[in-house]
């Protein structure tokens, strides 16, 4: 089953130093935001825990996956099925120039936690279990 979902996240905006970030698709709420490659073994690893932390969030915050891959890379990692929690392209990697902090990102998997109002809280680097990364968002939920 396909899985894509309609969200504006071409809308980024990276600021070095702050990691200030808008997220259109956040502004309602908390987010876990993981930026992955469909052929990266630890971003592959780690997905049934953004799954398991899908499962746990029960609407009180979104987790969403972020592919870097090309299109074609893409539109077959959803053809696949492999994750419950909505994903979406980042159509821009291939321009990451105009992106003064998409280092960010390079490094998968990547975790990022956006707090209410589009807010960044923190980055994480590496996989983490869904547990982990409970801890991590559940203060922003709160607050």
């Amino acid at each position: 089953m396909i899985r894509r979902v309609a969200l504006v996240l071409a809308g980024f905006l990276f600021i070095t130093g702050s990691l200030a970030f808008a997220c259109s698709t956040c502004v309602d709420g908390p987010a876990v935001i993981s930026f992955f490659k469909a052929e990266c073994n630890a971003c592959l690893k780690e997905m049934p825990e953004l799954d398991k932390l899908h499962a746990m969030s029960d609407g009180r915050f979104k987790v969403i996956g972020v592919s870097l891959d090309d299109q074609a890379a893409y539109e077959k990692f959803t053809k696949s099925g492999k994750v419950k929690y909505p994903t979406t392209r980042y159509a821009d990697w291939e321009s990451k120039d105009k992106y003064p902090s998409a280092k960010y990102a390079k490094h998968i998997p990547s975790i990022i936690y956006v707090g209410k109002q589009g807010k960044v809280h923190g980055l994480a680097m590496g996989w983490f279990n869904a547990e982990t990364m409970e801890e991590q968002i559940e203060p922003l939920v709160d607050n």
